[in-house]
């Protein structure tokens, strides 16, 4: 159901990127690790409890998961005009 992507060295230059640039330190560099992991894979969304700790990063949409379920029916499939994109 889901795709294993792999853990690349291209990740880690983006992530020291990320950090600098946002000036990341303790806790929340473990969220800067997710997103330099996404944006090396060309991802944009992630689905998260968390949406303060994605939103200092531009480009990337955070979904909570209250959105994702209320938008499937009982069957687990979209409905029309409700769909998120994660990718």
């Amino acid at each position: 159901m889901f795709v294993l992507l792999p853990d690349t060295a291209a990740i880690y230059s983006v992530w020291e990127s990320l950090v600098i640039q946002h000036n990341v330190s303790g806790k929340p560099a473990h969220d800067a690790r997710l997103v330099a992991a996404m944006l090396s894979h060309g991802l944009t969304s992630i689905l998260t409890f968390d949406a303060s700790g994605f939103s200092r990063y531009a480009g990337i949409e955070v979904v909570h998961p209250a959105d994702v379920i209320g938008c499937l029916n009982v069957f687990g499939i979209p409905l029309l005009g409700r769909e998120i994109p994660l990718r």
